[in-house]
């Protein structure tokens, strides 16, 4: 095989998996040098462009749906194949997700900050100037004072991750809308487990046959195991999911006593980690107030 064929992955955070599992998988980076290149800014790292070198030698490029697109494309070989695949993500467990506007990124070993992943409700009180442990037991206790309809939610997102599929040549919106309830796919909202991302995975090389027909045989499963564990290449964080949204969408691993892993490794009960994120978010608010 020719050594100095690339495979490049490009794309957000999970393109960056994608990439770190083909990359170590015995039956990929006997082919290829596996390479990611990233789609957004990361807050210290930046986004940066490869060596021309690796892309004028890009066999395969996965390449993330993304409205941009790989911004080196006119350094690609004319004869270098693309497979577009789409971002994982489901809004459905954590309807009131968003980004939180009291994060603060802590660089260089929390550059995303400890808390970036919101909740509009919590937010809300917050911005009103609900003492904090009024804010957790509202949280907790007044689901009907804030609850959205869960089923139009439900419609709205298999429209939108249809939709985005129909622009890639991978499908996984049918994957994860017929699996979610039946088994754990996601740690966040946009972060996969394991079986999720080696179903991506598995797609992606199968969609890359005609370039290497071995590719196929590659184990993927192993790969994931052998080299990140359970918690896979994305399980360094993971957010409650509401009990009324467990129930509501009868989520058969669901857990009301499991513990959520926060960025900087401690660990969190359910009631424990909204406290934690209430009190992370509400004193960066009070350190921004003016004197």
């Amino acid at each position: 095989m020719n050594a100095a064929r690339t495979m490049i992955v490009h794309g957000d955070c999970q393109a960056e998996a994608v990439a770190a599992v083909l990359g170590r998988d015995p039956v990929v980076s006997e082919r290829f040098r596996v390479i990611y290149s990233r789609s957004y800014d990361h807050p210290v790292e930046g986004r940066g462009n490869l060596p021309p070198a690796d892309v004028s030698s890009c066999a395969v490029l996965c390449e993330q749906h993304d409205p941009i697109g790989f911004r080196q494309q006119a350094l690609l070989p004319a004869n270098c194949f693309t497979v577009k695949f789409p971002a994982l993500d489901l809004n459905l467990l954590w309807p009131f997700n968003c980004v939180n506007p009291y994060n603060v990124p802590e660089p260089p070993l929390f550059p995303f900050g400890r808390f970036p992943y919101g909740d509009r409700v919590i937010v809300a009180k917050i911005d009103e100037g609900m003492p904090p442990a009024e804010i957790v037991k509202f949280y907790l206790e007044r689901w009907d004072d804030y609850k959205l309809d869960l089923e139009r939610l439900r419609s709205l997102e298999y429209a939108r991750i249809n939709a985005r599929d129909t622009r890639c040549d991978i499908k996984m919106a049918g994957q994860v809308a017929e699996r979610f309830a039946l088994r754990q796919l996601f740690w966040a909202v946009n972060h996969p487990t394991n079986p999720l991302l080696e179903e991506l995975i598995a797609q992606i090389l199968r969609a890359c046959e005609r370039i290497d027909p071995q590719l196929v045989d590659a184990d993927v499963s192993s790969t994931l195991a052998t080299y990140f564990g359970p918690l896979g290449p994305l399980g360094a964080v993971s957010i409650p999911v509401h009990p009324k949204v467990a129930e509501y969408f009868e989520l058969e691993w669901y857990d009301p006593r499991a513990t959520y892993r926060n960025w900087d490794g401690s660990t969190f009960s359910y009631t424990e980690y909204f406290e934690a994120l209430v009190r992370f978010s509400y004193a960066n608010k009070t350190a921004r107030l003016p004197a």
